[in-house]
């Protein structure tokens, strides 16, 4: 039974690092690619959707042991002053710069650019249409930049949703404490949330 419920609330990190955009990632340089970091048989976005999971992984393991330990507030808690770190790191190991960003950002660091914007427009409009939404990829003579949607679903809405019918009044009350100035609620289901965004250097 206890195993059970262990591998249920890791599936539950899962979908919320996937679907739910917590803090913010600062901006600094793109770290050097190793060798094999563009893949000589995976496309860049293949490659660069790779490193987006495994930092999620890497982030979903810390926020278990949070879940355990402090319930959906420690979880918020953790993300405020841990995730930014171990994503910076998830950087470094991989060679590659990896944040998540929205237009309505929930820590202030976490503010979309221009280009990435413009891609969360065109994947809004293509959930207007009822189209699945599709990752994208840039190319410059020195980069790859490539984007992929994160959608809510319904565990998403705990932080995410209406302030009065799906967030706890205890989980808002830590939002408030630590994110004053949240855009980040009044999200309904299986809508964009913000987007992961991996930039890669080509390999010399």
């Amino acid at each position: 039974m206890k195993k059970t419920i262990l591998l249920l609330s890791i599936l539950a990190v899962v979908i919320f690092l996937t679907n739910c955009n917590t803090t913010g990632e600062k901006k600094k340089g793109i770290p050097t690619a190793s060798t094999d970091t563009i893949s000589q048989i995976k496309s860049p976005l293949e490659t660069g959707q790779e490193m987006a999971m495994k930092t999620k992984a890497i982030l979903g393991k810390h926020l278990v042991t949070a879940i355990q330990d402090m319930g959906t507030e420690g979880a918020i808690e953790f993300c405020s002053s841990r995730a930014i770190q171990l994503t910076d790191s998830m950087s470094t190991v991989l060679g590659s710069r990896i944040k998540r960003v929205a237009e309505r950002n929930r820590n202030p660091v976490n503010v979309a650019s221009a280009d990435e914007l413009s891609y969360i427009k065109e994947i809004k409009a293509s959930l207007t249409r009822k189209e699945n939404p599709k990752p994208q990829l840039k190319e410059t003579t020195e980069t790859y930049t490539a984007y992929y949607p994160i959608l809510t679903d319904q565990l998403c809405l705990q932080c995410h949703g209406d302030k009065k019918t799906d967030i706890k009044p205890a989980t808002l009350s830590t939002l408030n404490r630590l994110y004053p100035g949240d855009k980040a609620t009044g999200f309904k289901l299986n809508e964009l949330r913000g987007i992961w965004v991996v930039e890669m250097k080509k390999a010399k």
